[in-house]
């Protein structure tokens, strides 16, 4: 999921924080407050998030430009009509991820979008047999980082009944605009659990044919996957 910063470009402060993602290989969008100012409904939506004394910047220059009596009032309804009337008094950056809003930059902070993702679910064979066995249930936990980078640990029973793990990195493609809610994984890894007599069962190296897997990824994503099986035996 693509990063949203708000700010102006001439700002120390955003300076160091669009490096930061530079040098992390963060996808952001820089939203320029003198181009394109801040809307009200996003404005109270941050405030609902963070609250107005977190986003109202009382250390800069716009806030010491305001007369004291202004200043020795502020409450909540004011506070809104200043950061809508001059955005450069809001505390820069604004990091808007999804649902999550950081106010400021600090490294410590900003790494705390690296975070842990559970899924859950089961699966189904192609094709039936009398050696399938076991209850089909799949888990895993991925630390997904704001670079699309992922590494996780899946927990299962093979088709065998025996448990098994998949240890795996990955990358994730996120679609652009209309299509943000949906995006493209690839992981790869090591597969552990596949004993006697099936060790020479594992998906990847049985028969000769294409597959495919079209997944549900609760109500966010869809995701479809296309792979080959090789022979190696």
């Amino acid at each position: 999921m693509t990063i949203d910063i708000y700010g102006i470009p001439n700002c120390d402060t955003m300076k160091k924080a669009r490096r930061w993602l530079d040098e992390h290989g963060i996808d952001y969008r820089f939203h320029d407050y003198k181009k394109e100012g801040v809307d009200e409904e996003r404005l109270r939506g941050w405030m609902e998030k963070v609250g107005w004394e977190t986003l109202l910047n009382r250390r800069g220059m716009m806030w010491r430009k305001l007369p004291q009596e202004v200043r020795d009032t502020i409450d909540e309804k004011s506070a809104l009509r200043i950061m809508l009337e001059t955005p450069s008094i809001i505390k820069r950056p604004v990091l808007v991820k999804g649902d999550e809003v950081v106010v400021g930059f600090s490294e410590e902070k900003w790494y705390q979008y690296d975070h842990l993702y559970f899924q859950f679910g089961t699966y189904v064979h192609y094709n039936d047999s009398d050696d399938h066995a076991g209850n089909n249930l799949f888990g895993s936990l991925e630390a997904q980082k704001s670079n699309h980078w992922l590494y996780g640990l899946a927990l299962f029973d093979n088709s065998f009944g025996q448990f098994s793990q998949y240890l795996y990195g990955g990358y994730t493609w996120q679609f652009p605009d209309d299509w943000k809610n949906f995006h493209f994984k690839l992981t790869a890894g090591v597969i552990h659990g596949y004993k006697e007599p099936w060790d020479d069962k594992i998906p990847f190296n049985s028969k000769n044919g294409w597959g495919g897997d079209l997944i549900f990824l609760g109500n966010s994503a869809l995701l479809f996957t296309i792979g080959k099986d090789f022979n190696f035996q």
